[in-house]
């Protein structure tokens, strides 16, 4: 992801991320609840659902719809440059998806359930809700095979190690649930491989919210720094510069962390303040040990115990 992510786009990603995982922790639990028998209808995951069981799911999945498109689109914005074709297709099924199933709910919540309600069936019978065996059905999981390809385009805008490469591991497994999902009107014991979204949609939206919380992903994780100074020295450039350091690992000089066969180096992460400086962002362990610290006593917080000196001493 972008290390340059705005307050506003880490704030909706991360709630949008954590209002996804407690829909999607309801659902969970309101179909373990109803495929056991416990909300009125006949065990198993075959059996119609009562008004209590359509409530019960299809209310807490029609506020998942919108909170995983808002997802999306703050993955969007803070996605780098390079990888925005990527998230740019992940914004465009994941609103294909909200559509779809937003219809299929909001009918179930505001016209079917009440006239189920009242015994009032006549006349709607094709907009029941029948697993396996009706319209709104076959919709609703076409919605959510389009949901499985977001997630698996997604998944190309995390790279490197880390919470990035968890995301990217739940979002992939997510994808690849896909065609388990379109398929299970033809073969309905598919449901039973695609019923491990309960897993793996929680774990991905989970683990943004923590990619966001931190800020952006891991280049742009700028919590608890310490402002340090460098003593003039040997080298111009870095004479006078005011710098934050965070303890966050980065790559040596010139090795980018997707690059092959090259291992990243853990580092102190240095930003330069000066703008003039921005060149220079990057500095390696034998630069950040050549600076002066205007806190001694937080240094071991930061893992920087080297002593005190100038740039370009021995």
């Amino acid at each position: 992801m972008s290390s340059e992510v705005s307050a506003s786009t880490r704030a909706v990603g991360f709630w949008s991320a954590v209002l996804a995982t407690a829909f999607s922790l309801i659902y969970v639990f309101a179909q373990l609840a109803e495929w056991a028998g416990m909300l009125g209808s006949r065990s198993g995951p075959e059996s119609s659902s009562t008004v209590l069981g359509i409530v019960a799911l299809l209310t807490p999945s029609l506020f998942l719809g919108s909170s995983f498109l808002v997802l999306m689109v703050a993955v969007h914005q803070a996605a780098a440059p390079e990888r925005k074709v990527w998230s740019h297709a992940a914004v465009a099924f994941a609103t294909t998806y909200c559509v779809l199933i937003s219809v299929v709910y909001f009918v179930q919540l505001a016209w079917v359930a009440p006239r189920l309600a009242e015994g009032r069936t006549r006349g709607i019978e094709m907009f029941l809700f029948v697993p396996f065996d009706s319209f709104l059905y076959a919709v609703d999981i076409l919605g959510y095979s389009f949901m499985s390809a977001a997630t698996l385009f997604a998944a190309r805008v995390f790279a490197g190690g880390g919470l990035n490469r968890v995301v990217r591991l739940f979002l992939t497994a997510n994808g690849l649930l896909l065609p388990f999902l379109a398929l299970q009107m033809y073969w309905h014991s598919l449901l039973w491989v695609a019923s491990l979204s309960a897993v793996t949609f929680p774990g991905e939206t989970w683990a943004l919210a923590g990619v966001f919380w931190r800020g952006g992903g891991p280049k742009a994780a700028w919590f608890g720094c310490l402002e340090l100074h460098i003593i003039s020295g040997a080298d111009p450039v870095w004479g006078g510069a005011t710098l934050a350091l965070c303890n966050a690992p980065v790559p040596r000089a010139g090795v980018g962390p997707e690059m092959p066969g090259q291992q990243p180096t853990r580092a102190l992460r240095v930003e330069v303040l000066d703008p003039g400086l921005s060149a220079n962002a990057n500095v390696l362990c034998e630069a950040a040990a050549a600076v002066e610290v205007d806190d001694p006593d937080r240094t071991a917080a930061i893992g920087l115990d080297a002593p005190r000196k100038r740039v370009g001493d021995s």
